[in-house]
Order: structure tokens, then C-alpha cells, then sequence
């Protein structure tokens, strides 16, 4: 494990002073990743066949696919912070001119926030010409993921008629029914997307990316959402739910991703009420070439309807130098923040951060720490 440096006293003093929580220094290492923005280019679909087992490798994932993964895992790490200022850095106008030269929206355009319910569903909406995408952003909560109930009830509520025998966590389904009331069926991003040119797709980590599962199959459902994305996040749905799921998101539409050694995405054990669901990428270090992370990908389903049965070569691993605990709160970028060229310890103060419970101090505090 890295050692502490010194000015993580400091800042675990700051947080003793906010009346925050601290933790052990081993817990509190913060990531450093340098990756450029790659423009996109090309489809934005994996491939239109299932096949029993697919892994993709650095150099053959397409350049807009990296894009594509890369800025929903910062999205679902910047709603922990003051996203109105942290993605503003990242999402430039300069940088949407390159991609889209008459785009004459704002580069940054939050048009609401929702939540938290008191089932924990919370996060925001937003425009973003420079991924050309309507996207509905899932905040996780740390303090409900740590007792997350297995129940499991049908798709009932969500008005899908094409699942029979589909089934969903019960605490996931009840929160996203939550902030669906709360934003009026999300009224306000659907009312900017319609007509627009723009791509829908909805992104979130934890227990916001169970959520963003959910909202997946209920707009895919409303023929609104087509790209669904999820960092961290345990098994939501039955075998039937899975298929129905990956059969309108297929490829790198549905992108599930898992870093490191995050034993958070298997919290919920698989069995006949719980599989994963969509093209599980794998995280993991830095790239040499890229110096964004190494990463695979697998394709976990045998077929579009037979058993789905995990691919060992992206199940978490333990790493040498992080804990399970610190890959769950790195996808791209440290959680609050939204860019993986982060150089220093976070200056804001501890309670800036939105995660729920203890460990906000923990993810702020962090020093310095450059994966192997």
C-alpha cells in the first residue's frame, strides 16, 4: 500500500474541524491519470452480433469508443462535487468547436437536479455538445450501498409490456420511481433533447448506477434513451431483464464499467433473481501509450437468450497499490472532480462532496498517487 504523504494531516485535519469523519490514511490515496480527449469518429456501436465471447484490447477499441466510455465514468465521478464548476474545465467550448464548429450552445449546460430521495436517488441533467448528448447523470450514495436490500420485485411499475418474468432490485427501483415523480417523467431534459440532434444516454455509479440501469429500460421503453452506461454497479435485474436490456443496448451502447479490484459491482451475488447486465469493460493502471487505463473488454452472454454467465476476464481484481474501496471511487477521474489530468490535492473544502455518509472527507482528503 502507498504511504501516506505529510499534507494528508493537514487535510484530514481540515476535515476533523468540518466535523467530518475521517479514516485510515489507507484508504484516502488519491489518483492521478493523464488521458487525452480523443474526438469522436465513427460509430459509436461495439458490434450488431452477439458472440459467445468478445475482448477488445487498447489498440482495437475504436477511438470514439474510449471517448465515448471515458466521459460518462468522469460524469459519474463529477456529480460527487461541484460538477457546475469542475466540467466546465473539462467540456470547453474549444473542445466542443473541434468536434461541432456551428454548435453554438453553451458547452456546459445543466438544466436540472434532482434528488436525494429518501431512497437515495439523486443527480442532474444536462446538455453536452461536445458529446453531442442529452444526459441524465446518477449520483451513488455510500452509507445505503453498505446495506443494500436484495429484494427483487417485477417491471410492473415501469409499464414494459415486452419483459414478461422480468424482475428488478426493489430499493434500486423504488428510489428511481422517486426522482421519475420528481422531474415529472424528466420533462425538462426530454422537452431540450426532442428535435434537437442530439443523443440521449444516461450514465451513473453505485446505487446511481443501478438507477441509471433502471432509467435505461423505462426511456428505451418510451423510445427516448438508446445509450446506457453504469461504473461500480451491482447486478440489478433477472436473466430476463438482462436480455431484454442487452438486446436494446447492445455493444458499447451499454457499456458496464469495473475497475480494479471494485467488489462493490458484486455485492449482489449472482444467482437466479440477479445478473449482470451489458459489455462489461475492464479497468485498470495506466497505459503506456495512452496514459489513460488499460482496459478489456468481454462480452458475458453465450447467446442473445441463453444463460449470461460472467466473464472471468472482467470480474475486480486486487490491485498492489489501491484498495477494493478506492477503485469503486475511480472511474477516470476522482470522485467530485471531471478530468483524469488531476495534478494536486483538492483545495475545496471537505463537505463539497456528495457521496453520503463518512467517506466524504475520505475521497477529498486524498494525496497523490500514480497507479502502477
Amino acid at each position: 500500500m502507498l504511504p501516506a504523504p505529510v499534507h494528508l494531516l493537514a487535510l484530514a485535519a481540515l476535515a476533523a474541524t468540518l466535523s467530518i469523519p475521517t479514516a485510515p490514511a489507507a484508504l484516502v490515496a488519491k489518483r492521478t491519470l493523464a488521458s487525452p480527449k480523443l474526438t469522436p469518429e465513427g460509430s459509436e456501436e461495439f458490434f450488431a452480433t452477439p458472440v459467445t465471447k468478445r475482448v477488445i484490447s487498447n489498440s482495437n477499441l475504436t477511438p470514439d469508443g474510449y471517448w465515448h466510455n471515458r466521459y460518462h465514468g468522469l460524469l459519474s465521478m463529477a456529480v460527487y462535487g461541484d460538477y457546475n464548476t469542475t466540467c466546465p474545465q473539462t467540456f470547453t467550448e474549444a473542445a466542443k468547436l473541434k468536434n461541432f464548429p456551428n454548435s453554438t450552445r453553451p458547452a456546459w449546460d445543466v438544466l436540472s437536479t434532482f434528488g436525494p430521495t429518501p431512497s437515495g436517488c439523486g443527480g442532474f441533467t444536462a446538455i453536452i455538445p461536445e458529446m453531442n448528448k442529452a444526459v441524465i447523470v446518477f449520483r451513488g450514495n455510500y452509507e445505503l450501498e453498505q446495506k443494500l436490500p436484495q429484494d427483487f420485485q417485477s417491471w410492473d411499475a415501469l409499464n414494459v409490456t415486452t419483459c414478461p418474468g422480468c424482475t428488478v432490485n426493489s430499493f434500486a427501483l423504488a428510489g428511481y420511481l422517486e426522482c421519475k415523480a420528481e422531474t415529472n417523467n424528466w420533462e425538462k431534459i426530454r422537452s431540450a433533447y426532442a428535435g434537437q440532434g442530439l443523443v440521449f444516454s444516461i450514465t451513473g455509479h453505485g446505487l446511481g448506477g443501478m438507477h441509471s440501469l433502471i432509467a435505461s429500460a423505462d426511456l428505451n421503453n418510451q423510445l427516448t434513451d438508446y445509450y446506457s452506461h453504469n461504473y461500480g454497479t451491482p447486478r440489478t435485474f433477472n436473466e430476463a431483464g438482462a436480455h431484454w436490456y442487452n438486446n436494446r443496448f447492445n455493444g458499447e451502447a451499454a457499456e458496464r464499467g469495473i475497475y480494479g479490484d471494485d467488489t462493490y459491482t458484486e455485492y449482489i451475488p449472482v444467482g437466479p433473481n440477479y445478473v449482470h447486465t451489458g459489455t462489461p469493460f475492464y479497468y485498470t493502471g495506466l497505459d503506456p501509450l495512452t496514459l489513460g487505463p488499460k482496459y478489456v473488454g468481454c462480452w458475458d452472454a453465450n447467446s442473445p437468450t441463453g444463460p449470461i454467465i460472467d466473464d472471468p476476464g472482467c470480474l475486480p481484481t486486487p490491485q498492489p497499490n489501491t484498495t477494493a474501496l478506492q477503485d469503486h471511487y475511480f472511474y477516470f477521474s476522482n470522485p467530485g472532480e471531471a478530468s483524469s489530468t488531476a495534478t494536486g490535492a483538492k483545495k475545496a473544502g471537505a463537505a463539497s462532496l456528495n457521496i453520503g455518509g463518512a467517506l466524504a472527507s475520505v475521497m477529498l482528503a486524498g494525496a497523490l498517487a500514480v497507479l502502477a
